[in-house]
Order: C-alpha cells, then sequence, then structure tokens
C-alpha cells in the first residue's frame, strides 16, 4: 500500500479504544476514509484525533471508471443506483469468502470488503471491478 493511496474503511476498526485505535491508524499508509460502523465507538472519545481520517461518514458514494460504488457499513437488501449497476460495499457480518462469490452467482451485485472474508487482507478497487466482469 503506498503513501498516496486512498484507503476506505467501511467499520468495525477496532474496539481497544481511542488511544489504541490512533496508535494503529498512524501506521496504516495512505488518505484514509472511515464509514462509522456499530463498533467505531472510539471516533466520539474526547482523546481521539479525528485528523487520522480525511473524512468519517455513514454512508458515501464513489465513482471510480465510471462504476457507481455505494459505501455503507451495513449490508442493504436495495441501494441507489440499484437497477443500473452500482455495486455495494459493506463489511458488519464478518463473512466467509464464498459470501461474495454466493452473491455473484445470485446476480446481486453486494460485496463484504471486510478482512474476514477476503483472506484477511484489503481489496482493491481494480479487484472489485474485476470480480463484477
Amino acid at each position: 500500500m503506498c503513501i498516496s493511496d486512498e484507503v476506505y474503511i467501511l467499520g468495525d476498526v477496532i474496539r481497544k479504544g481511542a488511544t489504541y485505535a490512533v496508535e494503529i491508524l498512524t501506521k496504516l499508509n495512505g488518505y484514509k476514509y472511515l464509514m462509522k460502523g456499530n463498533h467505531d465507538r472510539f471516533v466520539d472519545q474526547e482523546t481521539f484525533d479525528k485528523t487520522a481520517f480525511a473524512w468519517i461518514k455513514d454512508y458515501d458514494e464513489l465513482e471510480y471508471q465510471d462504476q457507481r460504488f455505494i459505501l455503507f457499513h451495513y449490508p442493504i437488501e436495495e441501494w441507489n443506483h440499484f437497477f443500473r449497476g452500482s455495486i455495494h460495499l459493506h463489511a458488519h457480518q464478518h463473512n466467509h469468502a464464498d459470501y461474495n462469490v454466493q452473491n455473484l452467482e445470485k446476480g446481486l451485485r453486494r460485496f463484504d470488503v471486510g478482512v474476514d472474508a477476503n483472506n484477511m487482507s484489503p481489496v482493491s478497487i481494480d479487484k472489485l471491478i474485476a470480480f463484477f466482469k
């Protein structure tokens, strides 16, 4: 991962508090963006330096190479541009790798980007685009 990479974290960064979160996040290269998850209570603690992230949101949409991505911590059944080919990225469930394949087989353009479902590794946007082609 390069220092100039953009890293979108879709929630549940860490459950050990603000001090530990900052310690870990400063070791991660790139510009970091957080979709706040249900376990990310550290972002509301006074000791947390919010400058660790470019922004912190509950929901966002991203366009990359004419592909729209819907970013939200929770998996949802239908999302903006659902019938126009957008891809919903989420975390929260701590699925196994077969979850994403099963969604693809059903024609559901939803992907769990959590490390649990991806061999304990982050997922590049290019890998996501290739997965859905």
